[in-house]
C-alpha cells in the first residue's frame, strides 16, 4: 500500500504506532491527526480504520473483506465504518448525530469494532461541535474515532485533550515536484498543489479537476490585476464566484489567495518562497497591498464563515472590498 509506505519512510513514529497497536490489539478510542494542506490526512484515517477493523490483525493485510473494501474505498455499505468528510463540505449537527445513532444500535455486538472517521473537524458547526465532544465523553467500549484537522489550533480544546494526536511532518517537496513531472503535471499548477497534498494521488485528483485548474487560472489573473481594481472586480464576479458552487470549492479558493499573499511575504522579507514559478506575481502582490501580515489573516479567518453556510458571492465581493481598501 502506498501510505504504508510513505507513513515507513517519512513518518516512521506514527509507523512503529500502528504496528505496535494492531499486534496488541490495543487502540486509543479517539485519535485526532495532525497535518499542514498538503499532508495525506484521510488516508491516514483510513489505514488507521483498517487496522482497527482488520479482522486478520495484520497491517499489510489484502485479504480481509473489510480491508479489501477500505483499501478500494468501496466502504459504504460497511456498517462498522463512517466516513465524514469535512474537505467537501461543512459538517452538522445531524452528521454526528447519525454516527452516535448507528453506532449505539450496533456496538452491542461485542466481539466486533466501529470507526468513525470525521475528515477536517475544523469544518463543524458549533452545533456538531458540541454533539461531538459529547459523544467524545461518553465513548462505547468498542466505538473508535479518527479526527482530522489541517489547524489544530481551530480545534476545540477539550476536543484535543480527549485525542490521542498524531502530528503529520511534511516531506521533501522536491522529490514529490519530480515525480509529478514525470507524470506531465506542468510546474505551474504542481508548485501550487503541493502546498494541498503532499500525496501524489491526491494532487493528480486535483489536476485532472477541471474546475480546480480554472480556479487557479482565474485567481492567478485576478492577483495579477492587483493594482486595477476594476478589472480586479470584474474577473472575481464573473470569472471566480460561479466556479464556487461547493464549499470544497470556496475553501480551495481562500486558501490559494491565502498561499500567494503567505508566498508573497517570504519571498520579499526572506527571499525565499515555494513558488518559484510565480516570482513575478509575488513581487506585484507584495507592492501593492499594504498591511499585507494583517490582509492574509482577516482572509483566512473569512474562511471559518463557509462553516455556517455564509453567502459565498458576498463573502468574496467582502474579500475584493477588502483588497480595495489595503492598495497602495
Amino acid at each position: 500500500m502506498e501510505i504504508l509506505k510513505y507513513l515507513d519512510k517519512y513518518q516512521h513514529n506514527i509507523y512503529k504506532l500502528l504496528v505496535n497497536n494492531i499486534t496488541n490489539s490495543r487502540f486509543s478510542h479517539a485519535y485526532l491527526i495532525n497535518g499542514n494542506f498538503n499532508t495525506p490526512l484521510l488516508d491516514v484515517s483510513f489505514l488507521i480504520a483498517k487496522c482497527i477493523l482488520c479482522s486478520n490483525k495484520d497491517i499489510n493485510d489484502t485479504i480481509c473483506p473489510t480491508c479489501q473494501k477500505i483499501i478500494s474505498k468501496k466502504y459504504d455499505d460497511l456498517l462498522s465504518l463512517i466516513v465524514i468528510d469535512g474537505n467537501k463540505e461543512t459538517i452538522g449537527k445531524e452528521d454526528v448525530l447519525k454516527i452516535e445513532d448507528r453506532f449505539t444500535k450496533t456496538s452491542i455486538e461485542k466481539n466486533l469494532n466501529f470507526v468513525y472517521i470525521i475528515n477536517c473537524v475544523e469544518n463543524m458547526t458549533k452545533e456538531a461541535i458540541n454533539a461531538l465532544l459529547k459523544y467524545l465523553e461518553e465513548p462505547n467500549e468498542n466505538v473508535y474515532a479518527i479526527l482530522t484537522t489541517k489547524n489544530v489550533n481551530q480545534v476545540l480544546p477539550t476536543i484535543v485533550s480527549r485525542c490521542q494526536n498524531l502530528k503529520i511532518i511534511p516531506e521533501n517537496k522536491n522529490e514529490i515536484l519530480s515525480n509529478l513531472n514525470i507524470k506531465d503535471v506542468p510546474l505551474k499548477y504542481s508548485e501550487i498543489l503541493i502546498n494541498f497534498s503532499l500525496e501524489e494521488s491526491e494532487i493528480l485528483s486535483l489536476y485532472s479537476d477541471k474546475t480546480i485548474k480554472a480556479i487557479i487560472d482565474n485567481t492567478l489573473n485576478y492577483l495579477n490585476n492587483i493594482d486595477n481594481k476594476y478589472k480586479r472586480h470584474f474577473i472575481i464576479e464573473t470569472d471566480i464566484i460561479p466556479l464556487l458552487t461547493k464549499d470544497f470549492y470556496s475553501r480551495f479558493a481562500i486558501d490559494l489567495l491565502t498561499l500567494f499573499l503567505s508566498q508573497s511575504i517570504n519571498y520579499k522579507k526572506l527571499n525565499d518562497t515555494q513558488l518559484k514559478s510565480y516570482e513575478n506575481t509575488l513581487d506585484k502582490i507584495y507592492n501593492n497591498i499594504s498591511n499585507i501580515e494583517d490582509v492574509t489573516l482577516k482572509i483566512y479567518k473569512l474562511r471559518k464563515t463557509i462553516n455556517i453556510h455564509i453567502n459565498v458571492t458576498l463573502l468574496f465581493e467582502h474579500i475584493d472590498f477588502l483588497f480595495n481598501e489595503v492598495s497602495k
